[in-house]
């Protein structure tokens, strides 16, 4: 894990953004986040991969929203309601990545002595680091670095490049 502190009891804590995606519970170290919004405007030029949700417009650049439950390949919740779902702001590679989430649903400080690791293997480039019991409920602690593998990446950048280029012909709205 990136960045934790060490309580006065010697204890690993971390400050998690905690949200829910299709049906399991995930969350990010707060310093991987960058910002979370409701689900803006996405534009979605052809070519788009599955997973790519379509692009963001946040202050004139072009911000890939992944959709996040689909790349992990959970179950979706029948229930959650479209109109209330997020989109988290990661910075992966150096660069804003959104991730669109059913919601977000708390901040909150955690003992991550309790983090129980994940089995290798088990998550698609790892991404998962472990898992933390929250009220009987598993809460998956993934790594934004993680989540998209090397040639995801390369592809996504060079579909944001091509929406940057569109963004600049045709303005901001």
């Amino acid at each position: 894990m990136k960045t934790c502190s060490i309580s006065k009891h010697g204890r690993l804590l971390a400050t998690l953004v905690i949200f829910r995606c299709g049906d399991a519970l995930c969350a990010f170290q707060r310093e991987q986040v960058v910002r979370s919004l409701a689900l803006p405007q996405l534009s979605t030029p052809p070519g788009m991969p599955p997973a790519l949700k379509g692009f963001a417009n946040i202050a004139g650049g072009a911000v890939p929203v992944i959709d996040t439950a689909r790349l992990l390949d959970l179950e979706y919740d029948a229930g959650a309601d479209p109109l209330y779902r997020h989109v988290l702001i990661v910075l992966a590679d150096g660069a804003p990545l959104g991730l669109l989430v059913d919601r977000v649903l708390d901040v909150q400080n955690a003992d991550l002595d309790g983090l129980t690791p994940a089995k290798p293997g088990t998550a698609l480039n790892e991404c998962v680091l472990g898992d933390l019991n929250r009220e009987g409920e598993l809460i998956h602690i993934l790594d934004a670095e993680r989540v998209l593998l090397a040639h995801e990446r390369a592809r996504i950048a060079d579909l944001r490049n091509a929406e940057q280029e569109r963004i600049a012909q045709w303005g901001s709205p």
